[in-house]
């Protein structure tokens, strides 16, 4: 099943969305919006990367150099021919284990087809994540 809302990977959580979602109200008004889409992109990705048979939760294996670990990959540059609105997916890259990150464990996905379908579906999350407008 296909996580389409903050609310349904929630449900598929079995969490409350209410009452799970912390007070960004003391958080300065310019990065409000961004701790809140990144607090849901958590759940969401923890939601997308539950095996929907066992019902267990994929963590990426640190240690294990040969596992992909897949994240979305979005096009900040402005070009009036591709990208005229500053941001758009742009497929999904993988790394493996190292001694940098450019995703973090939360955010990456187990695999490329759920990068792309979480890049795709959630794209207002991540701009809101990545962009100071």
């Amino acid at each position: 099943m296909k996580v389409t809302s903050y609310e349904h990977a929630c449900e598929l959580l079995n969490l409350n969305p209410a009452e799970i979602k912390p007070d960004f109200s003391m958080v300065p008004e310019r990065h409000r919006l961004a701790m809140e889409k990144h607090f849901e992109m958590v759940i969401i990705a923890q939601a997308i990367n539950r095996d929907e048979e066992t019902g267990e939760d994929w963590n990426p294996n640190w240690d294990d150099y040969s596992e992909r670990k897949w994240r979305p990959w979005f096009d900040l540059e402005k070009d009036e021919d591709n990208n005229p609105s500053g941001f758009r997916f742009d497929g999904s890259n993988y790394a493996y284990t190292n001694a940098i990150s450019a995703g973090g464990s939360r955010l990456c996905f187990k695999t490329e087809k759920d990068s792309n379908y979480a890049g795709e579906t959630f794209i207002d999350h991540y701009r809101a994540m990545m962009v100071i407008e």
